[in-house]
């Protein structure tokens, strides 16, 4: 007999997103459906594991290790440490404004509780706050900005209002090759056409206009292109658009009528003379009222990579800007089934809004960034002279599995 039993961890901490399913006899039609959809999340919160793992195989009252799930997750989840001095004072105090505007339940002054759909108001603020900083002044609507359990959520839920017709009709999503590893799988899953774009390696892996247009000319001859899904710094190869080329760019997408869609996830890792980051968002709304007005954009943020690099709590961003009033609505909609996990939402406002100088955890963040320095004489093994494509993370492990294990493309010599 078919069977699928499952448990979930919400019943005591709903806000943590963790539960497992058992499947038996179940079709291997089936099963590869479920295999391919999971993969497309790249993995599950780890946070929501520890505690499922706690849950199902609890310790015994008296055992040293019994607050181990509440002292892992830290102050948001043990709120005694708000009393403990050992922790810098502003560390408790980002954790008490945090836990202040969670919503109350069962467990009082807690983090593992049910979040608001889009996210909690205070961090999608302090998102918007931080584009608004990052963009030189350009507004950035709360109401417009959308926080889920990561990247891959977001952009999934972006491709699944794409999708539409079959054969030629079949929605089609336009992107640079080589593209993150990700992407086919994503596209698969929301039935869409995956319309490739070769980069040159001899050429910086610029973004070439010309090549578009003629790959998007051809694509319409067995589908129908509907979205540009771009890396800005680029996922593998690190290469780092100029406002020119993010210009053609967004010219090319509104004489086409694309989309489009802007992975910016590696945005403080930008770093070299000369070399900065510029949003598409910045660039766009500051071009002239034919495409500022006209051009729809999505743009996306995580916590996943760049400096933070904390991929296992499952949390990330979208702005909205030019799109229908409709697509936030439906965006709600979708968003509305499942809360987003809530221990992210206050790494995130970390990640953007980092510890000052004259703060108590200054010097230590200050410490962390430094490490950006030893990465630096072990990027000269790795990369050329001229690679503005640097990322940093706080530990040695962290540096050496992303040497090992990201793939990274070093720009050719002047």
């Amino acid at each position: 007999a078919q069977r699928l039993s499952c448990l979930s961890i919400s019943c005591l901490r709903c806000g943590l997103r963790a539960g497992f399913m058992e499947l038996v006899n179940i079709d291997p039609r089936v099963m590869h459906f479920v295999d391919t959809m999971l993969c497309t999340d790249i993995s599950t919160p780890v946070m929501g594991q520890l505690a499922l793992d706690l849950m199902v195989k609890p310790p015994k009252p008296g055992d040293a290790s019994y607050h181990t799930y509440t002292e892992v997750l830290a102050v948001c989840v043990f709120p005694d440490l708000l009393r403990d001095d050992s922790i810098p004072l502003d560390a408790r105090q980002r954790a008490q404004r945090f836990l202040d505007i969670c919503p109350q339940g069962i467990h009082i002054m807690s983090a593992g509780v049910y979040s608001s759909t889009t996210g909690m108001p205070y961090v999608v603020q302090r998102i918007a706050e931080f584009i608004s900083k990052r963009d030189g002044g350009i507004a950035a609507d709360p109401n417009q900005i959308f926080f889920y359990s990561g990247t891959q959520e977001n952009l999934k839920m972006v491709l699944n209002l794409l999708s539409s017709g079959s054969g030629e009709m079949q929605t089609g999503v336009l992107t640079p090759l080589p593209y993150p590893h990700t992407l086919p799988r994503l596209l698969q899953y929301t039935r869409l056409k995956l319309v490739p774009c070769s980069l040159k390696q001899s050429q910086g892996w610029a973004v070439n206009t010309e090549e578009l247009h003629r790959t998007v000319t051809e694509a319409r001859e067995h589908c129908n292109p509907r979205a540009l899904f771009i890396c800005n710094p680029g996922i593998p190869t690190g290469h780092i658009q100029d406002r020119k080329s993010m210009e053609s760019v967004i010219r090319f997408a509104a004489a086409e009528r694309l989309i489009l869609l802007v992975q910016e996830v590696y945005q403080d890792c930008v770093h070299g003379p000369g070399i900065e980051f510029l949003s598409y968002k910045k660039v766009l709304l500051e071009m002239s009222q034919e495409y500022s007005e006209h051009v729809e954009l999505i743009s996306f943020n995580s916590l996943s990579n760049g400096s933070l690099g904390e991929c296992g709590l499952r949390g990330g961003y979208m702005e909205l800007v030019n799109t229908d009033t409709a697509v936030a609505e439906r965006l709600k909609v979708l968003m509305g089934f499942r809360s987003p996990p809530v221990l992210p939402q206050p790494a995130l406002e970390v990640m953007i809004n980092p510890p000052t100088p004259g703060e108590p955890s200054y010097p230590t963040y200050k410490q962390v960034k430094t490490c950006s320095g030893l990465w630096n004489v072990t990027s000269t093994m790795l990369l050329s002279h001229n690679n503005a494509f640097n990322l940093k993370f706080p530990y040695m492990s962290k540096i050496l599995a992303l040497a090992l294990t990201t793939p990274i493309i070093t720009h050719p010599s002047p």
